[in-house]
């Protein structure tokens, strides 16, 4: 194998990936089993090219985002309708637990409805940065824009969040931007 990855290597990558993998695309399609399909393409995709993967200051993680993301608009393409279920974003494991504490305090179907008020592209970065716990430059190189666009996504997002929220009188306290 080309740039000195070894089977191990590869075997932990998907062990410590996997999951956040469908995860991340099951909240974009709203299927877990789909998801899981998709998941596997996802890795298949990334051992079939891991000998051209190219280390210039991107994270192997980072680059199975990368390549969940395309397959992910691959999807949306064929079946020709983007979704996103919200419910799942709620659910998530992966919240950090001051993330999960305020959003246990609320309701979670007006958050449901506050979120899918948001752009598409907000909810994905919401999503990518406080569900999947990714750095705004990680996004930004999943996403395809700066690394500034990513932060004004989530800032604008989470003030629309707050803001949405507050007309229903349920309120977020912590900056869970930051």
């Amino acid at each position: 194998m080309a740039n000195n990855f070894t089977e191990n290597d590869i075997a932990n990558l998907f062990e410590n990936n996997y999951e956040k993998v469908v995860n991340y695309i099951a909240v974009r399609i709203s299927n877990f089993s789909e998801a899981e399909e998709l998941a596997s393409d996802v890795f298949i995709k990334a051992l079939e090219h891991i000998d051209g993967f190219k280390n210039k200051g991107i994270p192997l993680e980072v680059w199975i985002y990368k390549i969940a993301h395309n397959i992910t608009i691959d999807y949306y393409r064929k079946k020709k309708y983007p979704t996103i279920n919200i419910e799942d974003v709620i659910n998530m494991e992966s919240f950090n637990n001051t993330e999960k504490k305020v959003l246990e305090n609320l309701d979670k179907e007006e958050i449901k409805l506050a979120l899918t008020k948001l752009s598409t592209l907000q909810q994905q970065v919401i999503q990518l940065r406080l569900v999947s716990g990714l750095r705004s430059k990680e996004v930004a190189q999943i996403m395809e824009k700066s690394d500034g666009a990513i932060r004004e996504l989530q800032r604008s997002g989470l003030k629309a969040l707050r803001e949405i929220l507050q007309t229903n009188n349920l309120y977020i306290t912590e900056d869970l931007g930051r």
